[in-house]
């Protein structure tokens, strides 16, 4: 499980953007929600937040457990509730805020102007540690920045009065914080791009389509009708590929996985469908080993 994160990045990648030497089908890419194991191999039920230490000029270690909540309840694969064994501990050390202002001069042929500019810049350092009993399950530490410039061709005033306030560079610095501790320690939604195959047959583009409209069952429907009907060995084979693919959509990894073989066993010269396969493969080994720590089948 320590390599998760390296398979997971490597797996998605190359599903959504392998540039292949062989293979004749064409690729549609189509924007798609999909489950993700937590990028630390975590697979809990439940989780009791104690907090996360520090409070220091505009950021609020509290606050930050606030959002941590919020965002966990919101993907809904590990419920927070005070009672549980497992609990979720940290620190936080932001930088103070550091705003500048300063003008240039510019030189024209005619003319000399200046130009009127503002920045403001914050780090916040936080690390956060899962813990049962005595014993650290998963810990980690990321440093986050937000830094920005703003102009004008007035005054500094209003080159400065286009920032954020403080409030509201913290809130963004804890928002990267937060969700950064979500992808560690909880199966977690992502929006990714997949590669369906378009074929010869036109029915194939027709069930791309519906999967654009997120009709999936729709689509599902016309690839199995293709991949029974077609005389086409490359268009079956196409069609069994992008019904593994909606699987995958769907999280049901067992069935993308067979798909994706007998699309590779009826083509075995499509490199397309070879590297689909071993990718979902790859992540249906990851779902397999969430499952197995939480107890479920």
């Amino acid at each position: 499980m320590h390599n998760i994160n390296e398979i997971l990045i490597r797996s998605l990648l190359l599903i959504s953007s392998l540039s292949l030497f062989s293979g004749c089908a064409s690729k549609v890419e189509v924007d798609s929600t999909i489950n993700m194991p937590s990028q630390s191999g975590l697979a809990l039920n439940h989780i009791a937040i104690v907090g996360f230490e520090g409070d220091k000029y505009n950021i609020r270690g509290n606050t930050l457990s606030a959002k941590v909540k919020s965002k966990l309840m919101t993907q809904g694969y590990l419920s927070v509730h005070g009672n549980s064994p497992y609990r979720l501990i940290g620190e936080i050390t932001p930088s103070r805020v550091d705003r500048d202002t300063w003008s240039e001069k510019h030189e024209g042929k005619k003319d000399t102007w200046y130009s009127y500019h503002a920045s403001v810049k914050q780090t916040l350092t936080m690390s956060y540690y899962v813990i049962y009993g005595q014993q650290t399950l998963t810990s980690g530490s990321e440093t986050f920045s937000y830094s920005k410039e703003k102009s004008s061709s007035d005054n500094r005033a209003k080159a400065k009065g286009k920032l954020r306030n403080d409030a509201e560079v913290a809130d963004n610095l804890m928002e990267k914080a937060a969700d950064y501790i979500v992808k560690q320690i909880s199966p977690y939604r992502a929006s990714i791009k997949l590669n369906y195959l378009s074929g010869d047959d036109e029915n194939i583009d027709l069930g791309i389509e519906y999967v654009k409209k997120d009709r999936l069952s729709q689509a599902f429907s016309i690839f199995e009708q293709v991949a029974q009907n077609s005389n086409s060995i490359e268009d079956q084979a196409i069609a069994f590929h992008n019904q593994g693919l909606i699987k995958l959509m769907q999280n049901k990894h067992t069935e993308a996985y067979e798909l994706m073989s007998k699309a590779n066993l009826i083509d075995p010269r499509n490199f397309d469908i070879l590297d689909s396969m071993k990718e979902v493969e790859n992540y249906k080994v990851l779902s397999d080993a969430h499952k197995k720590q939480r107890g479920s089948k």
